[in-house]
């Protein structure tokens, strides 16, 4: 039996008709799904009002590295949706997509995740490249200090276009 396998074309012509900012809000959906009660978002922005660096981080649980395979590998599907379903529970992203959104304002998005583990904090980062939204690269798993003990996740967007200042007040503040 074969595998039917998704491609990059595949991704973008499902996600073509999102606007970068309804994808910017995914990303804060995302924070308040992993059940973080802050999230920030953090940008730069050049004269000409276009944004230069974007990211969005949280006080959420993290991505537990052995769950990676399950938040980064399966498209059109998503681990949330049978939770909640199974515990009665809502949330907004529950459809397997938010995650790849990016490639409508920026090459790449890296995630640098925290989470707890048997009384430990560990941290890993994931990237994504948008001419390659079938794949994604993780870093080796580290654990850190013993003084760190916060959990969380900062998505940072990398070598962003066609998305400015403006919109992003005007249409990310309206979600």
């Amino acid at each position: 039996m074969s595998k039917v396998e998704v491609t990059t074309k595949g991704i973008q012509n499902r996600l073509k008709s999102v606007k970068p900012f309804n994808a910017i809000a995914e990303y804060i959906w995302n924070s308040f799904d992993a059940y973080a009660t802050e999230v920030s978002v953090n940008y730069e922005a050049n004269d000409l009002g276009n944004i230069t660096k974007l990211s969005i981080s949280d006080n959420g649980s993290g991505i537990p590295y052995k769950n990676l395979d399950l938040k980064f590998k399966p498209i059109l599907s998503s681990e949330k949706r049978e939770q909640n379903i199974q515990q009665g529970l809502l949330t907004h992203g529950k459809n397997g997509l938010g995650r790849l959104t990016f490639y409508h304002f920026c090459q790449t998005a890296k995630w640098t995740t925290r989470f707890s583990e048997i009384d430990k904090i560990y941290q890993y980062d994931i990237r994504i490249n948008s001419n390659n939204l079938d794949n994604y690269d993780s870093s080796e798993l580290v654990e850190l200090n013993r003084n760190e003990t916060m959990t969380g996740t900062t998505v940072t967007f990398e070598n962003i276009f066609e998305l400015s200042e403006h919109q992003l007040k005007t249409n990310v503040s309206n979600f």
